[in-house]
């Protein structure tokens, strides 16, 4: 596996606070906002915990539920805990750059005089820089979820002030290829 998945450290790290079921975590995901800063799609959720069990990271009991006839409780075995150890070593200590599609494509669909699509981006990123605000505003972020949701902030704000340089370029349009290198490189 290449690419840190953030499910799995996600999953890994609630279960270190102790067993609970399939939507208690996903109900601890929504309250903390995790989707917010990490891509924990709560579609995958069940699939990622099946996966993780698949691997011996965690184990399963099912107990009597309530509505249901049975309910499972997930528990992090300790080699989920040593896989949780490896995924933060290895988000701490990966050292590709960071690279964003949004701005590779955005170079393009400029070079190719897709001006309509740079806007429709910009308009997304909008709403998602309004997002971001509305959950700083609630206060509810722990210090370390409210630094995470202002990288974000401040990353999303560099992304459209480069969609805004980039729209502004599409008006001449470059054929696409590699970029100049830095002055003195």
């Amino acid at each position: 596996m290449s690419a840190l998945r953030h499910s799995e450290i996600v999953l890994l790290a609630l279960l270190a606070e102790g067993p609970d079921h399939a939507y208690g975590l996903v109900q601890k995901v929504r309250a903390r906002e995790v989707e917010q800063w990490a891509r924990v799609p709560e579609s995958t959720l069940y699939a990622t915990l099946r996966r993780m069990e698949e691997e011996g990271w965690v184990a399963s009991e099912t107990e009597p539920g309530e509505r249901a006839k049975t309910r499972t409780r997930y528990r992090r075995t300790e080699k989920g805990a040593r896989q949780l150890d490896r995924l933060i070593d290895r988000g701490l200590t990966d050292g590709e750059p960071v690279y964003s599609d949004l701005l590779v494509a955005s170079v393009f669909a400029g070079a190719h005089g897709r001006g309509e699509a740079l806007d429709q981006a910009r308009l997304l990123l909008r709403r998602k820089l309004a997002r971001l605000e509305r959950v700083l505003e609630k206060g509810d972020l722990s210090p370390h979820g409210r630094g995470i949701v202002e990288f974000y902030q401040g990353l999303a704000r560099l992304h459209r002030t480069a969609l805004e340089t980039f729209r502004d370029a599409s008006a001449t349009p470059v054929p696409p290829g590699p970029p100049a290198p830095p002055p003195g490189s």
